[in-house]
C-alpha cells in the first residue's frame, strides 16, 4: 500500500480522504518523524519520513496543513522497520549497508568501521578462555562470534539522550553494540535486552527478567569490563 492517511487536528478517527497522501512507491512500511530544526534556516523541512520499499520519501507540510510527498530522498531501504529510531534531529535505521544516519536529505553510514560479513570469534586469542570467568558472565555467552550485517538483522536501538549514546542491540544475542555521538566511536557492552520503551528523553528498555533497565542511572556498583588491543609497541619497533 502506498498511500498515508491523515487523521483530522482533534480527532484521530476521522481519515478524510482530502487529507491522504499518495507515495511514489509501491509499499510504505513505516513512517517516522524528525521535527527539530534540520539545519540553520530550515526548520522541520521534512518533518516526516516514508520508508518505503524503494528508499526512503521526504514528506512536507503543505499550504492546506496537510502533508505532501516531495521526492525521494534516499534510496537506502530499511531491513527492519523495528531499527527505525528518533533522535534530536535525525533518524537512525538498519540497511544492507549498514546503520545509517537520516538527517534531512543527507544520509550516512555510521557503522563503516565496524561493518564485516567475515565470522571473527574472540575466543580465538589465546588466554581469553581463563579472562572471561572474570567478568562473571555465563560461559561465552558475550562474546561475539556474529558478523555484524548478521547482527543487525534483526536489531533494536535506544536512544540514551543525556550522553548522546546509541544503544544498538539483537534480543537473540547476549551483547550490545554502543555509539557515541559526540566521539563518533564504537564501543561493546553485555545486553539481555528484549525490547526499549519510548520515554524520551529517559534511555528504557526491558530485560529478558521483565525488568525495567534505565539507563540514564548512574550505577553504584562497579562494573568490569574486558580490554583488547593490539600489540603495544611504545615507539620500539623490536620491543612490544
Amino acid at each position: 500500500m502506498s498511500t498515508i492517511y491523515v487523521s483530522e487536528a482533534n480527532c484521530p478517527f476521522v481519515f478524510k480522504a482530502i487529507s491522504a497522501v499518495n507515495v511514489g512507491a509501491q509499499e510504505v512500511l513505516a513512517v517516522s518523524s524528525a521535527a527539530k530544526a534540520l539545519s540553520q534556516g530550515q526548520f522541520g523541512q521534512f518533518p516526516l519520513y516514508a520508508f518505503t520499499t524503494e528508499g526512503i520519501w521526504a514528506l512536507s507540510v503543505a499550504p492546506s496543513g496537510g502533508y505532501t510527498a516531495v521526492q525521494p530522498i534516499v534510496r537506502d531501504e530499511t531491513i527492519d522497520v523495528e531499527s527505525i529510531t528518533q533522535i534530536d534531529s535525525a533518524l537512525l535505521f538498519a540497511s544492507k549497508r549498514g546503520i545509517m544516519l537520516l538527517s534531512g536529505s543527507d544520509s550516512r553510514c555510521i557503522s563503516d568501521s565496524i561493518n564485516s560479513d567475515a565470522t571473527y570469534d574472540v575466543r580465538d586469542l589465546k588466554g581469553i578462555l581463563s579472562l572471561h570467568p572474570m567478568l562473571q558472565h555465563q560461559a561465552d555467552s558475550c562474546l561475539p562470534v556474529a558478523p555484524f550485517s548478521r547482527f543487525i538483522a534483526n536489531c533494536r536501538m535506544a536512544y540514551y539522550y543525556p550522553h548522546q549514546r546509541i544503544i544498538l542491540y539483537n534480543t537473540s544475542k547476549s551483547y550490545a553494540y554502543v555509539y557515541s555521538l559526540k566521539s563518533n566511536m564504537w564501543g561493546m557492552m553485555y545486553s539481555d535486552l528484549m525490547y526499549n520503551v519510548n520515554s524520551y528523553p529517559e534511555a528504557l528498555a526491558i530485560n529478558s527478567n521483565g525488568e525495567v533497565v534505565d539507563f540514564s542511572e548512574a550505577l553504584d556498583s562497579t562494573s568490569k569490563g574486558l580490554l583488547i588491543s593490539r600489540p603495544l609497541k611504545l615507539n620500539a619497533p623490536d620491543m612490544l
